[in-house]
């Protein structure tokens, strides 16, 4: 025996705010998925041009920061900014332009959003103290 539905005239059998939250939640993690795609974006999109013979590292520092949105962080202790060198970057990512400065100097970097920290390399994980 099958049963049959008896609602009263107006009224429907769906739970209209249980579809709303719904909603809204889909609405919301679509938005917050589109913000994180768009910020990752921008650190590997960006292009800059550098090209100057006997620039110091913190010449260079600076010409990122003015070409871009990007930020230095770093401990000036470990860090020679006086260190000169020629560089010929034309349209090139930022990441190719901080690997060419920081090679053979025992420094690295990490971006993290707008904000790229340079740091000392660490020492393989073998002999990392914990």
């Amino acid at each position: 025996m099958k049963k049959k539905w008896i609602q009263p005239r107006g009224q429907s059998c769906i739970d209209v705010p249980l579809i709303v939250r719904i909603m809204k939640l889909v609405t919301l993690f679509l938005f917050v998925a589109v913000m994180h795609v768009a910020a990752a974006s921008y650190s590997q999109s960006t292009k800059i041009k550098i090209v100057g013979k006997n620039l110091s590292l913190g010449e260079i520092m600076d010409r990122i920061e003015n070409q871009s949105d990007f930020s230095f962080f770093f401990n000036a202790s470990q860090i020679d900014l006086s260190k000169r060198m020629d560089i010929s970057a034309d349209n090139q990512m930022i990441s190719k332009i901080l690997d060419q400065i920081l090679t053979d100097s025992g420094l690295t970097y990490t971006v993290n959003n707008k904000l790229i920290i340079i740091h000392k390399e660490d020492p393989s994980p073998e002999f990392r103290l914990l």
